[in-house]
């Protein structure tokens, strides 16, 4: 091997170790979804890991509210197209290692969900599966592009997951509005995150009517897949706001 070879090869190698101990510092999650194993996770399912050692009967629970979770998101939007990976903290030690930041759960683009262990419960699975079928029909280069509004997304996510901390509901089922948007609602996701932490209980019922109203309009959840399939072909979304 030449001397120019062997050093493009040293750099190189120089180079991935450095992107891989930044992914290991500073990104945690992406870290533990490369290799499970490495972060105290183990395989229950072909996509879903949970933490090691938790209970027996924790395997079977979280197994049956994620196929519960799946056929909301499913019997709206239909197939997922997808099945992403979800790595699931039991225990608070494991959300800290994985810098969980208070979050009950977290979807990464249309790849995987990282669940700690306040958001292994069906409402929030629902809600991060939700995510994950919205930014896959819309495909990674709208979503970069922050060309479906945040609130839309959320508040979405909120409805098919029946959130019902954020929705109102009649006797037949019904969902609506529990606060009235006030206008004033973040369009990058960026902002949304940057106001959701204290925000929270009033930006997803908002959110959630926000949409509610946006059906409304348009015709029902029957709207929402040609909406998000004309994002992805780079058409704006015909948004109410």
């Amino acid at each position: 091997m030449s001397r120019f070879f062997r050093r493009l090869f040293l750099v190189s190698s120089v180079c991935v170790g450095l992107i891989l101990l930044g992914v290991t510092l500073f990104l945690p999650p992406a870290a533990a979804w490369m290799c499970p194993a490495c972060y105290g996770f183990e395989r229950i399912a072909p996509t879903v890991y949970l933490e090691r050692d938790a209970p027996d009967a924790e395997t079977a629970r979280i197994l049956d509210m994620i196929d519960a979770a799946q056929a909301r998101v499913q019997t709206a939007l239909g197939p997922l197209q997808v099945d992403p990976e979800i790595l699931i903290c039991h225990s608070p030690q494991c959300d800290t290692r994985m810098d969980g930041q208070g979050a009950w759960a977290r979807a990464f683009g249309a790849v995987f969900i990282l669940v700690g262990p306040p958001g292994r419960n069906v409402e929030i699975l629902s809600h991060e599966l939700a995510h994950i079928a919205i930014h896959r029909r819309i495909g990674p280069w709208a979503q970069m592009q922050n060309a479906l509004p945040a609130w839309f997304d959320e508040g979405l996510a909120v409805i098919l997951s029946r959130d019902m901390r954020y929705l109102t509901e009649t006797e037949d089922g019904t969902l609506g509005c529990l606060m009235s948007s006030d206008g004033d609602l973040p369009v990058l996701a960026r902002d949304w995150r940057r106001r959701a932490g204290e925000e929270f209980a009033t930006l997803y019922p908002m959110a959630a009517c926000e949409v509610l109203d946006w059906l409304e309009r348009h015709g029902g959840m029957g709207a929402v897949g040609p909406a998000l399939a004309a994002v992805r072909g780079g058409a704006p979304f015909p948004a109410t706001q």
